[in-house]
């Protein structure tokens, strides 16, 4: 049985390097690890990068996209 994993990322103008990062994680999975969710927190980005990140990778991953209104930092972010 593999390792299951849940992951939370935590973006503000990432731009291009969030796109990068998700697009990475369905390689994770060929074998090694089994993604049960990946949770991404926006907080208050205003270059749109996680839309197009999550248009990059949809139907890939089980992604659910939460957006803050104002960036509340990380640790905030994360619970």
């Amino acid at each position: 049985m593999l390792p299951r994993l849940d992951i939370v990322i935590v973006n503000w103008n990432a731009g291009p390097l969030l796109t990068d990062c998700l697009s990475s994680l369905p390689m994770v999975q060929q074998g090694a690890v089994t993604i049960d969710r990946v949770v991404l927190v926006d907080n208050a980005s205003v270059d749109g990068s996680a839309e197009q990140a999550a248009a990059a990778i949809e139907g890939r991953l089980p992604l659910d996209v939460l957006h803050n209104g104002t960036n509340r930092g990380f640790a905030a972010a994360c619970n």
